[in-house]
């Protein structure tokens, strides 16, 4: 694939033609794997990095702070988010494979990465400015998973898409809303 710092440029500024890139590679399913290891790797150590940098109150930490724990959480998360992209991509008539949205996912994990790296560099150097540069990455966050979708499933319509996705977070925040209260519930019966 080349430099990668040019097709991370093209993906956050071109998403659909950044992920058709990673997709038309190459890759094969040993290189897919990879991607997809990368994609759980980078974020463990990112921030496991950012827990050693700025240590943060026990308290408020709602993840593992061990970075194994942390790719396996990462893996978990790449699987479900790739898992929701191609099932309801597949029921608005989408015509991606569950591999092509989970190659489109670690990719997209990939390049919030090196974003999330700058931003931590950032924190270091300038930690006001890169609280709204936080709320930017969390925008070019929905930019990219609205057009790799687009592009993974052959939609055309971005709004569309960025309708479907609103209403999938919404459901599944409300499942495991459900979930938790559930739970709770027979915790303290």
């Amino acid at each position: 694939m080349g430099d990668i710092y040019p097709l991370i440029v093209m993906s956050v500024r071109e998403p659909r033609k950044g992920v058709r890139y990673v997709l038309d590679a190459p890759l094969g399913e040993s290189g897919r794997r990879q991607l997809f290891l990368l994609a759980t790797i980078l974020p463990a150590l990112l921030i496991s990095l950012g827990l050693i940098i700025a240590p943060a109150d026990p308290e408020m930490v709602f993840f593992p702070s061990s970075p194994f724990l942390l790719a396996g959480v990462q893996a978990f998360a790449l699987l479900v988010l790739s898992g929701l992209v191609y099932f309801v991509g597949r029921a608005r008539g989408g015509r991606g494979s569950f591999s092509e949205c989970l190659a489109a996912a670690a990719w997209l994990q990939v390049v919030m990465s090196f974003l999330q790296a700058g931003l931590l560099l950032l924190e270091l150097a300038l930690p006001s400015v890169a609280a709204v540069v936080a709320v930017a990455v969390i925008i070019f966050f929905m930019w990219m998973l609205i057009g790799f979708i687009a592009e993974v499933h052959s939609f055309t319509s971005l709004p569309k898409v960025l309708g479907a996705v609103v209403l999938t977070l919404i459901g599944v925040w409300l499942f495991l809303t459900l979930i938790s209260t559930l739970l709770v519930g027979l915790l303290y019966v």
